[in-house]
């Protein structure tokens, strides 16, 4: 469960190499498509503009450099629509087209992966994170006055905290150690818990959730809280810096299937089209740029089945911690096996014994 940090770079994603390029691109070959000298050739021009535009959607791994280009949301915006009006130019410029399906399909792949972009940066920027987390106002006691001038029953409990020592003794975590499914499922609950420390949200001490972390970590051997504590900041790396928050959302699943449906259908239809007018260096480029985006929408699947969240979100914890485990459970710890910390033993020069360090 090795995950890498942010760079330290405080550029704009917009302001990436590689989305010039496709800027630059997709300019030229706006610009160059009545000057073609070949009018079939420019179908293929306006299926490249088309891809260019799922490019420049990104990948799900990235979004942002910082935490600041997340508040940078509506300039990104800004970027779609415009570069959304000049890859629609381009597919009009192309009309009569004779491959008009498969370029309309990639079409609804690009816009559907920059809008994916879009929404994690702008679900990730501060100010709309921490409303995000803030819930309903108490209504206090003026809800109260409402009520009782409108007749209707109402009445005020008053609830006793119990003291430190009075309250019920919970289990918190397995007497056993951890396994990884575990591990996973804890990093989970505690990052849902003090994420919104992020944003300067407060938590009282003598709230149940701090009690119940503090006597988990008390807990806890020097090796499983730092187990718990990497997955729980790759938790929080994916949230401001990655796609993570919007793809395990039904409609992030919905928006991931229409995109890779759209491009193997786009492929397959291309496949049947008459194809003999066009250059061959032009076809097999078409060929790679449709073969590529949906082995790297794989790639991306793949990621996303096997990725923390997936086990965070798809497998509940036990409402017992002296519950036996389910018959899935060996498996997903099987699978999280493989992405486990890696330890080396080094003799420790201040005192005797042995000392673990983690291996970066």
């Amino acid at each position: 469960m090795e995950h890498s940090g942010p760079g330290d770079s405080q550029s704009c994603p917009l302001d990436n190499p590689a989305n010039w390029a496709a800027e630059y691109a997709v300019g030229q070959i706006s610009e160059n498509q009545g000057d073609e000298p070949q009018p079939k050739n420019n179908d293929l021009l306006a299926s490249w503009a088309t891809f260019l535009l799922l490019h420049l959607g990104g990948p799900d791994t990235i979004t942002a450099l910082a935490l600041e280009d997340n508040d940078l949301w509506l300039r990104n915006l800004f970027g779609l629509v415009c570069q959304a009006i000049v890859t629609f130019y381009v597919f009009l410029l192309s009309i009569p087209n004779d491959i008009l399906i498969p370029t309309s399909l990639m079409l609804v792949a690009g816009v559907i992966k920059y809008v994916e972009r879009i929404k994690a940066l702008r679900g990730a920027s501060l100010e709309i994170f921490k409303d995000s987390m803030l819930g309903e106002p108490d209504p206090g006691p003026r809800k109260y006055s409402t009520r009782k001038m409108l007749r209707e029953p109402t009445r005020i409990l008053r609830i006793e905290e119990a003291e430190e020592g009075q309250r019920p003794r919970v289990l918190v975590r397995p007497s056993t150690e951890l396994t990884h499914l575990e591990v996973v499922q804890y990093a989970y609950k505690y990052f849902n818990i003090f994420k919104g420390l992020v944003v300067d949200l407060i938590f009282t001490s003598r709230s149940d959730q701090w009690n119940d972390s503090k006597e988990f970590f008390t807990s806890s051997t020097p090796e499983e809280a730092l187990r718990v504590l990497e997955v729980e900041l790759s938790f929080i790396y994916g949230t401001f810096y990655t796609k993570v928050d919007i793809l395990h959302t039904r409609i992030g699943v919905a928006f991931r299937i229409i995109a890779l449906a759209s491009l193997v259908s786009s492929l397959c239809i291309f496949t049947r089209a008459k194809k003999h007018d066009y250059n061959i260096f032009d076809v097999g480029l078409t060929y790679a740029l449709l073969i590529g985006g949906i082995a790297l929408d794989c790639v991306a699947i793949f990621i996303f089945c096997v990725s923390d969240w997936s086990f965070a979100r798809f497998t509940k914890p036990k409402e017992d911690v002296a519950d036996p485990d389910s018959r899935l459970d060996p498996f997903l710890n099987w699978l999280l096996s493989f992405r486990k910390l890696k330890w080396k033993d080094f003799k420790c020069s201040h005192r005797k014994g042995i000392c673990h360090v983690l291996d970066r």
